[in-house]
């Protein structure tokens, strides 16, 4: 099968299975972040107890190494572990996970527009979403391949009728073709581009 192929077969698994469970999570992901936002901004003695539950999120990065690796290692991980959690817990700890990365993307915007520094519209649009436009449906999409193949997980052992093996490899198929190659870019945006992005579009950022 060539390469053709096989995007065009993602393409129509993606619009006949995939399709609901990725805006699930996207929509899961962006109320959360509002949430997160909502949050902090009403609550601002939070402040340096989310900055630090960020911060310790956060990778760290020793001198010499490659900050597309560190992102790349980070974000392919977290889809990988948001699957692997799906398929374990019948997709509910998947969800959970979506909830926190949502809510910490809210909660960095919120922190940033207390101190006042910088503008959280600014920061969403020059230093998040150069690269988030591609990581983030990416992780949606992750997130809902876990979380459905938890529920097939489920359905297997209580009905039957279907072979779960031709799921999972259709999920790690839809791993290696779709969602590994955004977050490869998406890891190349974020440490190439949005950097400078940051530098000169947000000079209050520190």
């Amino acid at each position: 099968m060539n390469i053709g192929a096989i995007y065009r077969r993602q393409w129509l698994r993606f619009k006949d299975v995939y399709a609901n469970w990725f805006l699930a999570n996207l929509i899961f992901f962006i109320i959360s972040g509002l949430a997160g936002y909502i949050y902090v901004i009403n609550n601002p003695e939070i402040t340096q107890a989310a900055l630090k539950f960020i911060a310790d999120k956060m990778p760290q990065f020793q001198p010499g190494q490659s900050l597309f690796l560190i992102i790349l290692e980070r974000n392919s991980l977290a889809s990988l572990t948001f699957i692997g959690l799906g398929l374990i817990t019948g997709g509910a700890l998947t969800l959970v996970s979506i909830l926190v990365n949502g809510g910490m993307v809210g909660a960095l915007l919120g922190v940033f527009g207390l101190k006042g520094t910088v503008s959280p519209v600014k920061l969403l649009l020059f230093g998040i979403l150069p690269h988030g436009i591609l990581e983030i449906p990416a992780i949606a999409l992750a997130g809902g391949l876990g979380m459905r193949l938890g529920v097939k997980a489920i359905q297997r052992l209580t009905k039957g009728g279907f072979s779960f093996k031709q799921e999972l490899v259709e999920t790690i198929i839809t791993y290696g073709a779709v969602i590994l190659p955004v977050l490869v870019i998406a890891a190349l945006v974020e440490s190439v581009v949005t950097p400078v992005l940051i530098k000169s579009m947000l000079p209050g950022l520190k």
